[in-house]
């Protein structure tokens, strides 16, 4: 036990060496760290070391390798101020591995584009604009050993901005590793490595290293450390208790929730989430609300559908 836990450390620790980055929000096509899966975002999006359903792509594709049923997962998010978002995944066998397709999109109301003088001061408005992104990807996992799965994800984004199109070819990498305590597990991945773009801007590397520990039926209990490579880093936590056969209750909560405090009444919950999960059959409904602070809270839901 002692052991595992020591393991689980030095990989999440490792990433503080990137702690605080001079590059911080100078990447493009930022949609690329939208995440849509209404039991993630419940669980604080700590969910590098999770072993769940399809949803598993969008963090650790190697996590794909313990999904022993084909589902279908789809998403909707109802993001902040007029942005609405989604995904779809599939997952399926493919000569004794494990594959899966998905897609991804976010698109906007009518946003104002404003004019501002030649000393920098707001003046009026030029009308509307419209942004639209919709990715396309699949994932592949193996069985690298019997305590170590690798993974990857292949993705294309396309991005519109006010009629200015763009599109980026990326690649995630990751393992999931299985540690001597059974109740273990410890996760990393590279995600958003750029292949091939329409420009020469960066994409938004993501690092994460996390742990899930099932300590009995009933629980688990996420840690995740989060460092996008022109951000600062942050930490993750996740919970989930099963009340019954069909009730699971989840809550998590992100330390960058200082990005959305504007000091107003709602700031105290920042970062925080919350939601459940319930089956029916061959169906799961996972819910999920997350508090961006004085900017609101956005409402994930999912369903799956599993095939046999």
């Amino acid at each position: 036990m002692k052991k595992s836990i020591l393991l689980a450390i030095i990989v999440l620790m490792s990433l503080n060496v990137f702690a605080i980055s001079k590059d911080a929000g100078v990447a493009s096509f930022s949609f690329l760290k939208i995440k849509y899966s209404a039991k993630a975002a419940a669980m604080g999006n700590a969910f590098t070391g999770m072993v769940s359903n399809g949803e598993v792509v969008l963090y650790n594709p190697a996590s794909l390798f313990y999904t022993n049923e084909n589902t279908i997962t789809t998403t909707y998010n109802n993001y902040i101020d007029g942005f609405n978002g989604g995904s779809s995944v599939y997952t399926f066998p493919l000569n004794k591995k494990r594959v899966a397709i998905f897609t991804q999109f976010l698109t906007s109301d009518d946003i104002d584009k404003t004019i501002v003088d030649q000393y920098g001061n707001y003046a009026g408005k030029d009308g509307t604009f419209t942004s639209s992104d919709i990715l396309i990807g699949c994932s592949y996992s193996s069985d690298f050993s019997p305590v170590v799965k690798l993974g990857g994800n292949l993705k294309y984004l396309y991005e519109s901005i006010d009629g200015n199109n763009e599109h980026i070819l990326v690649g995630d990498v990751a393992m999931i590793h299985q540690t001597p305590n059974p109740l273990l597990k410890v996760g990393a991945s590279i995600q958003n490595i750029k292949i091939t773009s329409s420009n020469s801007e960066k994409a938004p590397i993501v690092l994460n290293a996390g742990l899930s520990y099932h300590p009995n039926k009933k629980s688990y209990y996420n840690f995740d450390v989060y460092r996008p490579y022109y951000g600062d880093l942050s930490v993750r936590v996740g919970t989930e208790y099963m009340v019954n056969n069909f009730l699971f209750l989840r809550g998590g909560y992100k330390t960058n929730a200082s990005d959305w405090d504007l000091g107003g009444d709602m700031s105290f919950s920042s970062g925080l989430s919350f939601g459940f999960g319930t089956s029916w059959k061959k169906f799961i409904l996972d819910y999920a609300a997350v508090s961006y602070g004085d900017l609101g809270f956005t409402n994930q839901v999912s369903i799956s559908y599993k095939l046999q």
